[in-house]
């Protein structure tokens, strides 16, 4: 579903697609921690940026955390 909207407003596609899917708050926090420790331990970034209050919001900054990557949370 994502890709309309970067078709429609002429923005490049993310280099990561956690293609995480459905699935109950733990399952989903779960898939979501893993696969972004993975890109984290890949990429050996400065920092996360995390937004809001979602699944990936708290599976990006506990990832990011127990990888000792500093960790930034805007609210939106």
């Amino acid at each position: 579903m994502s890709d309309v909207f970067f078709e429609e407003l002429g923005i490049p596609k993310p280099d990561y697609n956690l293609s995480v899917g459905s699935g109950s708050q733990g399952l989903q926090t779960r898939r979501i921690l893993e696969k972004i420790e993975d890109i984290i331990l890949k990429e050996k970034p400065d920092g996360m940026l995390v937004y809001g209050d979602t699944n990936s919001t708290l599976a990006g900054a506990l990832a990011a955390s127990k990888l000792h990557v500093p960790v930034f949370h805007i609210e939106t």
